[in-house]
């Protein structure tokens, strides 16, 4: 129930049905009561249908295109300004009876983008990564069915507001809508530009931020608080090769917070000055409290499940850093962090530096898709978040999403490393690679049963 509530809600929310009655009215008011009836089905009809496909094929789509959630985003932002301004001028041209009766408003633009637009398809996305099991799927699809019906309710008996305000009325509502519109559609296009500029400006590193960033903030973060000295991140590998660095006196240290509300372990590496915070779970005061008075250079979240990401933005705030996340797991981030968006989507083979060692990451895909992995090769310790821990891979809600996955994610990439590379997981005791290597095949003979829940 609680879960079908989120779904109803944000959906509601999002689309908005009572707020398109106006517009439905505007692009409708030279139609029949009979016309306007069957386009009020018609466009809930196609929004649904839309919301659907995505929901079942969203990310699929968008990964074979090559397209980015921004590029949706300004897309939909450019159809919905040239609606809003046809809407604020009424100067669109008069349709003749045979352009009438082939122009169907009920698909472009009520279906989508008004109803099922970037924001309805971006959340659905959301929610169908939370799906597990048979319960939930129901309740996102009762969710769905229910928004769509408010909308067909709320376009079915657009004609009874229409009575009430008259044509002046709906002339200025017309208006009115038009003027909205016009701004969101404005603040999508600037959204996905800001985005798409800021892709190409650090194209070259790996690295991608969000519109959401202020560019003093990036410009700092990007320039300076990697290092905590004034030069550039260094982000990837040559030629495939792993990083390496000069030998010299090490001043880094590994901390472990411990504290009552901590549902998983948070790590913080560094030194006296500067450390980054990975994992840092539900409670940002007790994280805080560990760091002191030192800078946090970045904040570093192994995937997006809440319990390991729900501080990470009061945390970061403190001292203006960035979070690092795997854009395979902004979805999960937003149950979160519904209004905020991570700074860093991190990549393979990305480096972070603090004090004077680095840590490099490494996509292991399997618990989450975004799930990663950081190896400090200098202080021979790799953090693995719930990739692996002292009993296995770790499952979330009793369940392997991926089973096989995530066993090839630790052959693939944590067995290979040296054997004493001390394993610090994200929940439970610290292991090591050889003890993880010896109990392998027996996490594969157990199959999906052999751990604890998370």
């Amino acid at each position: 129930m609680k879960f079908f509530s989120e779904v109803f809600v944000t959906l509601f929310v999002i689309i908005d049905p009572v707020g398109t009655v106006p517009v439905f009215l505007g692009l409708t008011r030279d139609r029949s009561g009979r016309d306007r009836n069957r386009l009020a089905w018609q466009a809930t009809v196609v929004a649904f249908a839309v919301i659907v496909v995505f929901a079942l094929f969203g990310r699929t789509i968008l990964d074979y295109l090559g397209v980015g959630l921004a590029a949706l985003e300004g897309a939909g932002g450019l159809l919905l300004l040239l609606v809003a301004l046809e809407l604020l001028t009424g100067q669109a041209a008069e349709p003749t009876q045979a352009e009438l009766e082939r122009a169907n408003v009920a698909f472009v633009p009520l279906g989508t983008p008004l109803l099922a637009g970037p924001g309805a398809i971006v959340a659905i996305m959301l929610f169908v990564q939370r799906v597990h099991g048979a319960g939930d799927g129901f309740a996102l699809a009762a969710g769905m069915v229910a928004v769509a019906l408010s909308v067909w309710v709320a376009l079915r008996f657009a004609p009874v507001v229409h009575r009430v305000l008259t044509d002046n009325g709906v002339e200025l509502v017309t208006r009115i809508a038009g003027l909205l519109l016009a701004a969101i559609a404005v603040q999508l296009v600037a959204n996905s530009a800001i985005a798409f500029a800021h892709s190409a400006l650090f194209e070259s590193s790996g690295v991608q931020i969000p519109a959401t960033v202020p560019a003093d903030v990036q410009r700092r973060h990007f320039l300076n608080t990697f290092t905590g000295h004034n030069r550039a991140p260094v982000v990837g590998r040559s030629a495939g090769q792993p990083y390496r660095k000069e030998a010299l006196p090490m001043t880094t240290r590994i901390e472990k917070v411990s504290a009552p509300a901590a549902e998983a372990n948070v790590w913080i590496i560094g030194d006296d000055e500067e450390v980054i915070v990975i994992d840092p779970g539900r409670d940002p005061h007790g994280v805080l409290d560990a760091v002191g008075d030192r800078e946090v250079l970045a904040v570093i979240c192994t995937h997006g499940h809440a319990d390991h990401v729900a501080a990470a933005v009061a945390v970061a705030e403190r001292d203006d850093a960035p979070v690092a996340l795997h854009p395979k797991d902004r979805m999960l981030w937003r149950d979160a962090h519904p209004a905020d968006d991570a700074d860093i989507e991190m990549e393979d083979g990305g480096i972070f530096e603090v004090a004077d060692t680095s840590v490099e990451v490494i996509h292991a895909p399997g618990h989450t898709d975004g799930s990663v992995c950081l190896y400090c090769e200098d202080l021979g310790v790799v953090f693995t978040g719930h990739v692996l821990t002292g009993s296995g891979p770790v499952p979330h809600d009793g369940e392997f999403p991926d089973f096989a996955g995530q066993l090839t994610a630790v052959g693939e990439h944590l067995l290979t490393l040296p054997s004493d590379t001390r394993v610090l997981p994200g929940q439970g005791q610290e292991t090591t690679i050889a003890a993880a290597e010896a109990k392998f095949d027996s996490w594969v003979s157990a199959g999906p049963a052999l751990a604890d829940p998370d």
